[in-house]
């Protein structure tokens, strides 16, 4: 292949991969990177490469998702209007991200891998979803999270069968639809001793008993 061959393909790939990223829904504002689709998307580490996200340290997807392997400079990852029950795949990013903003989805499975491939998460908020119920999850996995926050949902159950304890310092539930403080059902408070502030205000719970709080001597504030 002679060098003005070899020139005319490479022109040929740069525009098609130049295209690709003009495509892209996507704008960088000051360290976040947000990504806007009329129609849902699945980026990738192929489709938001290292040259779109060397300079951010946030990523803000809005009818979109994010499969795979984060860059290491990104601390904060959100996603809005997700439309499906569940997460597709995991994304991952073994010890930079620390924030996990999920709001308006149709969300409705807690996905119980998020401490398994993200084990830096300090911040898990998850607001306007479908999640019912937490029975099983890998949250004591984050040794550094400190904020829980699930509210204007549907739940109903947050559970834990491993009986395990969190270092949770802050959760927040409240706009949901718990009915109970108690180890099997409703809300089980043994796997949070840490805790020190409670926010259960616009639930179903109707009665509250000091014995609840056994293992939460942490605790100053309640709601």
């Amino acid at each position: 292949m002679n060098s003005t061959s070899i020139i005319f393909h490479l022109i040929f790939f740069l525009e098609i991969f130049s295209s690709l990223y003009a495509r892209l829904p996507c704008e960088i504002h000051d360290d976040e990177i947000s990504c806007r689709s009329s129609e849902f998307y699945n980026f990738n580490s192929s489709s938001m490469n290292s040259s779109m996200t060397r300079s951010v340290q946030a990523i803000h997807l809005i009818n979109g998702y994010y499969s795979g392997m984060l860059a290491d400079n990104i601390h904060n990852l959100t996603i809005v209007d997700y439309s499906y029950k569940t997460f597709l795949s995991p994304f991952i990013s073994p010890s930079t991200l620390h924030n996990l903003f999920i709001d308006h989805t149709f969300l409705s499975i807690f996905p119980t891998w998020l401490c398994t491939y993200n084990k830096n998460l300090s911040v898990i908020a998850i607001d306007y979803s479908n999640i019912e119920q937490i029975v099983e999850h890998d949250l004591h996995l984050c040794l550094n999270l400190r904020t829980l926050r699930i509210i204007n949902s549907d739940l109903r159950q947050f559970t834990n069968s491993y009986n395990v304890e969190l270092f949770l310092h802050n959760l927040y539930l409240n706009h949901n639809h718990l009915t109970e403080i108690s180890r099997e059902h409703g809300l089980s408070l043994n796997q949070f001793p840490y805790l020190r502030s409670l926010d259960l205000s616009s639930n179903q719970i109707k009665t509250i008993s000091s014995d609840n709080f056994d293992r939460t001597s942490s605790l100053k504030q309640l709601n």
